[in-house]
């Protein structure tokens, strides 16, 4: 079992790269999830971590963001939906290159939410908008934006384009992460 879930979170590093994380970073984090105690259930973990969240909103000149590693447990035989996990770490991330990420462990072990997360296929242009790439260039626009004071409107408008979609598909660890961001939540309309 170990080994298959090994396997997992090797896939899951390749299909969705965190933009602001080097190679050493996403191999401490992968290493952290191995450690955690799992539920005794029925699922296949896996973990994943969200975009980044600026660590102020509007910005403040911080210079940083975070992100949030949660899990997502799957079960072949239970049909088109997942359990979610509350977030066992948090990445924060520095726009100063020199300053390596920070890990932040929350948890030692997964703590699985109340609600059911569904899974439906990404259409058209919400697919174009959650891909790798543009991923990369929202997560870099809200890095650089938390260096500054005040909100570019042409970037602002990319990010809460991105950020809803994002919300839309990630809707239960969406409303877990909002008592943390708030402010930021609203600004995008969630």
């Amino acid at each position: 079992m170990r080994v298959f879930l090994a396997f997992l979170l090797l896939i899951n590093l390749l299909i969705f790269p965190a933009v602001a994380l080097d190679q050493k970073t996403t191999e401490r984090i992968a290493t952290s999830f191995a450690k955690l105690t799992l539920p005794k259930d029925k699922f296949l973990w896996n973990y994943q971590l969200t975009p980044l969240f600026p660590t102020a909103w509007p910005p403040k000149k911080e210079g940083k963001a975070v992100c949030y590693a949660f899990a997502y447990g799957y079960n072949p035989a239970a049909g088109s939906f997942s359990v979610v996990a509350r977030p066992w770490a948090k990445i924060i991330v520095h726009a100063n290159a020199s300053v390596g990420p920070e890990i932040v462990l929350l948890s030692s072990s997964l703590e699985p939410l109340s609600q059911y997360q569904g899974v439906k296929p990404l259409q058209g242009q919400e697919n174009q908008l959650l891909s790798p790439d543009n991923q990369n260039k929202i997560e870099s626009a809200l890095l650089l934006l938390t260096t500054t004071k005040g909100i570019k409107t042409n970037t602002g408008k990319e990010v809460r384009s991105y950020f809803k979609v994002w919300f839309k598909y990630n809707g239960v660890i969406s409303a877990e992460l909002r008592s943390e961001n708030q402010r930021f939540f609203k600004w995008v309309g969630y």
